[in-house]
């Protein structure tokens, strides 16, 4: 299990950083796939493709945290496809953050 310490310095890991930018880029287009995509959700998709780091960085801590429980080296490995989904599962609660919800 990794530590506060240790889960605090992955908060600027590069690795996970460009993995979690690249998560939001496609949970962002997602949501520009909808159907019928709320303002809300078109404004954070705007935000995203514009600078997807400040949403990865923001999307890095929910992964650290949902991975509390593992080593550094399990979070280190974590796939392409799980940082995707974690983002996925969270990217309404971004969307619902920026808008003030």
């Amino acid at each position: 299990m990794a530590d506060y310490k240790d889960l605090r310095a992955l908060f600027t890991n590069s690795d996970l950083l460009e993995k979690a930018e690249v998560a939001c880029v496609i949970a962002a287009n997602s949501f520009l796939d909808l159907p019928t995509p709320t303002a809300d959700q078109k404004r954070w998709a705007g935000v995203v493709l514009a600078n997807p780091k400040g949403e990865a960085e923001k999307a890095v801590k929910s992964i650290l945290a949902d991975k509390s429980s593992a080593t550094v080296d399990v979070i280190l490995g974590l796939s392409d496809n799980n940082i995707k989904n974690r983002v996925a599962a969270i990217s309404q609660s971004l969307v619902d953050a920026m808008a003030g919800a």
